[in-house]
C-alpha cells in the first residue's frame, strides 16, 4: 500500500470499531461483521487489479490464525477477524498487526486478569493444555474453565500501530 490512506484502511477502521463494540459487549465478533469484511478487502483488491494481495494475506491470516484458534489462543471471530485484516492489507502487515495485537494483549489480559481474580483460573488452564498438548495422555478431570477476554480492542490497537509504522516507512527521510 503507497497511499496514505486507502479505502481497505476505512472499511477495516469501520469494522474494527463495531468488532471492539460487540466484543466488549458480548464477548462476541459476529460472521455478519467478519465476512463482509473478508470479501469487502477482497473486492476492493479485485478492483485494483491485484486480487491475489488479497487472497494470499486472508489465506495466511487463515493459517495463522487457525492454529492459534486450534491453540486456543484466538477465538473464531478474532481469527476472523484477522481473515479481513488479510483480505484488506495483504500478508505482511496482517502478520505485523498480529504482532503488535499479541503485544498490546499479553499485559492488557494479564492486568484484566489480575484485576478481575481469574488468574489462577487462566494458569489452570494453560497448564491443562500445555499437559494435553506436550504429553498426548488424556488428563484427569475436564478441562478447567477458560477466561474469555474482548481481544477486539488489542487487535484494534496492533492495526492502528502496524499502519503508523507502514507511514513512517513511506515518509521521506528529512534532508
Amino acid at each position: 500500500m503507497s497511499e496514505p490512506l486507502t479505502a481497505a484502511d476505512v472499511v477495516l477502521a469501520i469494522a474494527l470499531i463495531v468488532a471492539c463494540i460487540t466484543d466488549l459487549r458480548s464477548q462476541k465478533i459476529y460472521n455478519a461483521l467478519t465476512f463482509p469484511l473478508m470479501l469487502t478487502g477482497v473486492g476492493i483488491w479485485l478492483v485494483k487489479g491485484d486480487v491475489l494481495f488479497a487472497l494470499t494475506g486472508l489465506g495466511a491470516a487463515f493459517v495463522l490464525h487457525f492454529a492459534l484458534f486450534a491453540l486456543r489462543v484466538d477465538r473464531a471471530g478474532d481469527a476472523k477477524l484477522m481473515m479481513g485484516v488479510g483480505a484488506c492489507w495483504g500478508w505482511v502487515e496482517m502478520l505485523e498487526a498480529s504482532l503488535w495485537a499479541f503485544l498490546v494483549f499479553a499485559p492488557m489480559g494479564l492486568v484484566v486478569l489480575i484485576a478481575t481474580r481469574r488468574l489462577s483460573r487462566f494458569v489452570a488452564a494453560l497448564r491443562w493444555t500445555w499437559l494435553r498438548v506436550t504429553t498426548g495422555a488424556e488428563i484427569a478431570g475436564d478441562r478447567p474453565e477458560g477466561t474469555p477476554l474482548a481481544k477486539a480492542p488489542a487487535i484494534a490497537i496492533g492495526v492502528v500501530i502496524a499502519r503508523l509504522t507502514q507511514l513512517i516507512y513511506l515518509t521521506p527521510p528529512a534532508q
